[in-house]
């Protein structure tokens, strides 16, 4: 092997040397910013589940209040199969939503969904009870 022929291989040595040292430069880039955004991702968990907690106390509180004013009104109809007989089978405030999966209904009067504990036709009208 001539000395040119080993200058050569030097040279592509050296080249392949300063490729891989590009190349795991790139590598350890890539590995830093991977693990940036795993940190990030634990910290969305993180944040989600503080959410959660958030809306499940929240919901908590929307239950309690509810209830509160539930208690409040007198109901015309204390039992739900009395209620859908006489107000729900024929209410003009039903509407009905129909999607794929599931029918809702919804009351054009309050905006949420269909309920016995929350119908606004349930509550004795205080004042016209003397008439």
């Amino acid at each position: 092997m001539s000395n040119s022929n080993i200058e050569e291989l030097k040279n592509e040595l050296s080249e392949l040397r300063k490729t891989m040292q590009d190349i795991n430069a790139k590598v350890s880039n890539i590995e830093q910013m991977e693990e940036v955004e795993l940190k990030n991702l634990v910290n969305l968990k993180s944040m989600e589940s503080e959410e959660i907690e958030h809306l499940g106390n929240l919901k908590t509180l929307e239950n309690k209040e509810l209830s509160a004013l539930d208690s409040l009104h007198e109901k015309r109809f204390s039992d739900v199969m009395s209620w859908k007989a006489e107000i729900w089978d024929d209410c003009e405030y039903k509407e009905m939503n129909d999607t794929k999966n599931v029918v809702t209904f919804m009351c054009a009067k309050t905006g949420k969904v269909c309920s016995f504990g929350y119908c606004p036709k349930n509550i004795v009208d205080l004042e016209n009870q003397d008439n």
